[in-house]
């Protein structure tokens, strides 16, 4: 059986020990201070590596294997906790616990399963046992209720949410997969995601309010917003393709009020649910047109100075991909000043960040992966992508947000001396 060597135990704990100490430090001067909120990224990491390292030097390394495999369960508690609705019906955080006993009777199950269940999720800290079969919430369990945040959470550990699970079988059915919604998800529901969505109001507009809560929690809007004053881009039209219902250009407008937002989608249900709240003010500014990103840009009579794909490529294998990333260039050719901006993941290079930093985009990949069969990427990947979708594209910027921690702002222009070439002979056929 493997062992640890124990300069390596010693290690871990040593620096671990150091930046405890300054964590005492820094609260003991600041006892009010919601230190999770404030502090800085760099502490932030090194405290979490620091505790990681140790948790896993003072386990063997069958007890971290075994962690690791059963923490399926963990997610199961979970989700039957929102399924049933049992994190709604106990006692609300530091207010009155309800027993197991009423919840089973509110939901109509079982008291035993009900308390097994809660049992769980106490020893993950989503609730709290106050005294023997009395429960009320803690903090991930508060945030499960919230209507946006805990949208996206609770889609995840929904219904539509076991599919992960089935890697494994569907790559031994189908190795060598290629096709989006070639992918766990169609195997097992007989449809692709947007489908069951839009035969689905309900989980539909559970996914609108997850994915914009999942835009509360990054940095989307001032790195953008950063770079149309870096770059001087504060008249034109900014085009948000594939915006759903525009709610990034609704952020940006009252900072830039000589830009038109115009916002493309197949879909115009989420923009006319949206745009009916919107202020006066801004119904001049953010406009509509229905659009499919599988279709080339239409020109524009007033000049383009970007054009935003959002969230949009991580769903579609490459194939798809250079199709949609195609279908932009002939906007850049019209507009040759103008940018083609990706605001989606950019995954690390080995040895870039730490493996437990590294953890949640991985899982976003592998999210994608059972979805849709498409993926997240490096700026490697990236790279070669946009060289097969049209070899004059190529990055000139990669900016990382800072919020979630693979999301990036990436710049992308056409070589400008070869569109001029275009330009000059598109004139010249003209002329003739």
């Amino acid at each position: 059986m493997l062992t640890r060597n124990p300069t390596s135990i010693l290690t871990a704990a040593l620096t671990a020990r150091e930046h405890l100490d300054i964590l005492i430090t820094t609260l003991t001067a600041n006892p009010t201070t919601d230190y999770s909120s404030t502090i800085d990224p760099t502490t932030k990491r090194a405290i979490l590596k620091a505790a990681r390292d140790i948790s896993r030097a003072v386990q063997t390394p069958v007890e971290n294997l075994f962690e690791t495999v059963f923490g399926i369960y963990d997610w199961a508690a979970l989700q039957a906790a929102v399924k049933l609705e049992i994190i709604n019906h106990i006692g609300p955080m530091g207010g009155d616990a309800v027993s197991d006993e009423e919840v089973s009777k509110k939901i109509g199950k079982s008291q035993d399963h009900v308390h097994r269940i809660l049992k769980l999720l106490a020893a993950n800290d989503v609730v709290e046992e106050t005294a023997p079969g009395c429960w009320r919430r803690r903090e991930m369990a508060e945030v499960m209720l919230h209507p946006v945040v805990g949208s996206f959470a609770g889609g995840m550990v929904g219904r539509l949410g076991h599919f992960p699970t089935t890697i494994g079988n569907w790559l031994e059915e189908n190795p060598y997969p290629t096709k989006t919604f070639d992918c766990p998800f169609t195997r097992a529901m007989g449809a692709t995601f947007w489908e069951v969505l839009s035969a689905d109001p309900e989980e539909a507009a559970r996914f609108g309010r997850g994915m914009e809560g999942l835009s509360n929690i990054d940095a989307s809007v001032p790195v953008i917003k950063e770079w149309l004053i870096k770059n001087g881009r504060t008249e034109g039209v900014f085009r948000d393709v594939g915006g759903g219902s525009g709610w990034i250009d609704e952020r940006l407008a009252p900072d830039f009020p000589d830009i038109t937002f115009e916002i493309q989608d197949i879909n115009p249900q989420q923009w006319a649910a949206r745009s009916s709240s919107l202020p006066p003010s801004l119904h001049r500014q953010l406009t509509f047109t229905p659009h499919s990103f599988f279709t080339p840009q239409p020109p524009s009579p007033t000049p383009v100075i970007a054009l935003l794909h959002r969230w949009i490529l991580h769903d579609w294998a490459n194939t798809d991909a250079i199709a949609i990333i195609r279908n932009i260039v002939p906007a850049l050719e019209q507009n040759p000043d103008a940018a083609y901006l990706i605001n989606d993941n950019v995954l690390p290079d080995l040895g870039e960040w730490e493996p437990f930093e590294e953890r949640s985009a991985r899982q976003f990949d592998l999210v994608m992966m059972s979805y849709f069969n498409a993926k997240e990427r490096s700026r490697a990947m990236w790279e070669r992508l946009l060289r097969e979708a049209d070899e004059r594209l190529e990055i000139v910027g990669v900016t990382r947000e800072g919020g979630m921690a693979a999301m990036a702002l990436i710049e992308v222009r056409l070589r400008k001396e070869e569109v001029k070439e275009e330009v000059k002979e598109e004139a010249k056929e003209a002329k003739e």
